[in-house]
């Protein structure tokens, strides 16, 4: 199995910038972001693509990352807000 250069590059910008989400020390960042974008992807293909030109959209997508971060991450400590906005940049 391979991955694009897209793909890379994100798993790469993702670990570089885990400090900027607020206790990300105590999880594995990269692994949260790509669950939370397999699982978008799968699930939400529609709402991905609107996203990329509407602004209700964009919010759309930020709360299904919250619905599913929060899913992954249960348990743990973290800053909802820093991660979503995070997974979002990203």
């Amino acid at each position: 199995m391979s991955i694009s250069s897209y793909e890379f590059l994100s798993i790469l910008q993702a670990k570089e910038s885990s400090d900027a989400v607020p206790g990300s020390d105590s999880f594995d960042y990269p692994a949260v972001l790509e669950n939370v974008r397999t699982s978008i992807a799968a699930n939400h293909a529609q709402e991905l693509s609107a996203a990329l030109d509407d602004e209700e959209a964009a919010r759309a997508l930020k709360s299904l990352i919250m619905k599913y971060a929060t899913e992954y991450m249960a348990g743990k400590e973290y800053n909802r807000e820093a991660l979503v906005e995070r997974i979002h940049e990203d």
